[in-house]
């Protein structure tokens, strides 16, 4: 191969692992609120799953959840069977 093409190929490779990496990171980092819970993970699973992992859920009124601050909480709401149906964080008014 002419010295022109390989170096073009080594551009679009390079090129190509850039733009992967970047998808990569775009994918997790917009679907995670916090970097202490794994959203993904909580989605579906039951209480039980997800105190066994992160510890004790705590009440707080219409949700559960765990404190991050001292108004603020990762809030997760559970469906009629008991999984995880949505997570939030919710800020004290």
């Amino acid at each position: 191969m002419k010295k022109r093409t390989k170096t073009v190929i080594y551009i679009c490779v390079s090129a190509i692992c850039v733009l992967a990496v970047c998808v990569m990171l775009w994918y997790v980092m917009s679907y995670t609120l916090t970097s202490e819970y794994n959203d993904l993970w909580i989605i579906g699973k039951t209480r039980e799953q997800i105190e066994e992992r992160y510890g004790r859920l705590t009440e707080h009124g219409r949700f559960e959840g765990y404190r991050l601050g001292s108004t603020s909480y990762y809030a997760i709401e559970f469906n009629s069977r008991g999984t995880a149906e949505s997570v939030y964080i919710y800020r004290e008014p």
